[in-house]
């Protein structure tokens, strides 16, 4: 079974149409809404700035000091 030359020209510009008006769609909607995961870091984010900025160099240091510890140990195990 064989196609017609004409016939095989129009479903492979229909495909590559439609992939390319697809592709362009996927974009322009990602780019309208939103994503709720960047929305959540971003406010964990703030948290944790909000979090450090009531903290004294001291209290930084001490916390820093302890992640490389618990760091350390999670390593070691």
């Amino acid at each position: 079974m064989y196609v017609k030359a004409a016939t095989y020209k129009k479903v492979t510009s229909s495909l590559f149409s439609t992939t390319f008006l697809v592709a362009f769609g996927v974009v322009g909607v990602s780019s309208l809404v939103e994503c709720p995961a960047n929305q959540v870091a971003n406010e964990d984010r703030d948290d944790i700035t909000k979090a450090r900025n009531r903290m004294s160099t001291s209290e930084l240091c001490k916390e820093h000091h302890q992640q490389k510890l618990r760091l350390q140990s999670s390593n070691q195990q």
